[in-house]
């Protein structure tokens, strides 16, 4: 691979980890009320086992994805 191509793949790979953050943190902080500690603690505790069991079947799914599709199977 050449350098632009090198460069335009880490730029798409970091916008798309900036929208996974910019996802996870909407997912954990919305309708989430501030207000009160108790319910702010209870929320998290809900969401996060939530988000990182959605994170692991993300990656779990890319992964096979990639791994058995056609072009990675291919002798080059």
């Amino acid at each position: 691979m050449n350098a632009a191509a090198i460069r335009s793949n880490r730029r798409k790979l970091l916008i798309l980890i900036a929208i996974v953050l910019l996802c996870a943190v909407g997912y954990m902080l919305v309708e989430v009320d501030f207000s009160n500690p108790k319910l702010f603690a209870y929320a998290m505790k809900i969401r996060t086992p939530k988000l990182i069991v959605m994170l692991i079947t993300a990656f779990s799914i890319g992964g096979a994805s990639w791994c058995f599709s056609p072009s990675s199977t291919t002798p080059s």
